[in-house]
């Protein structure tokens, strides 16, 4: 008996684990047509979901690999000392747009997004945060304005609603990711432009 619910358990985990890694694929491959997609518009260039789609595949081996060393590098910076980790993540975050757009490969990718940040990289730093703080606290008065009335007409505790938060999570990320994604290409061009500048 102790056998089997180990066995249901581990069942239950691998599961749950292999749902993350396919979310996360398809989270990545999402996240690379929104931005191919977005770029192309700002360029005033024909905007093709299908294209976009085989631009992000046809790349993404280099687009995975140069994420997961991203992250690798973020994660080591953000444990040993905090502020190297925050330092090192908009420093390189624009891989993204290099392997995407410019056709670099995954360490280019990595080394000109850091010289595109370098001498810019408070700019960086506090464009994208106003970004999420906005979206924070919209999310948060979304949660408000929808669960405490929930809570008070049915009585329950507003943090045991999870189905209702995950719900308004989804519909502010399907709102607001192209509007944060759409900052973070026009920074990256906007870099561009004083990079060529200067």
């Amino acid at each position: 008996h102790g056998a089997s619910i180990y066995l249901s358990q581990s069942a239950a985990e691998i599961a749950q684990v292999s749902v993350g890694f396919v979310v996360t694929l398809l989270g990545l491959l999402f996240f690379g047509v929104m931005i191919h997609g977005i770029y192309q518009i700002m360029m005033n260039t024909a905007v093709s979901f299908k294209n976009s789609c085989g631009v992000v595949l046809k790349k993404y081996f280099i687009y995975l690999l140069a994420g997961i060393i991203y992250t690798i590098i973020t994660v080591i910076g953000i444990v040993f000392l905090l502020l190297p980790g925050i330092f090192l993540h908009f420093l390189l975050m624009f891989f993204i747009i290099f392997i995407l757009i410019e056709n670099q490969g995954i360490f280019s990718s990595l080394k000109k997004s850091a010289k595109l940040v370098w001498g810019h990289w408070w700019r960086t730093f506090i464009t994208l945060l106003i970004s999420i703080v906005i979206f924070c606290i919209i999310s948060i008065v979304f949660e408000m304005v929808f669960t405490i009335p929930v809570a008070f007409l049915y009585r329950i505790n507003p943090h045991e609603i999870t189905w209702l938060t995950y719900a308004i999570l989804w519909i502010l990320l399907t709102l607001f990711l192209p509007w944060v994604f759409s900052v973070y290409v026009l920074l990256y061009h906007d870099l561009k432009l004083r990079q060529a500048i200067n």
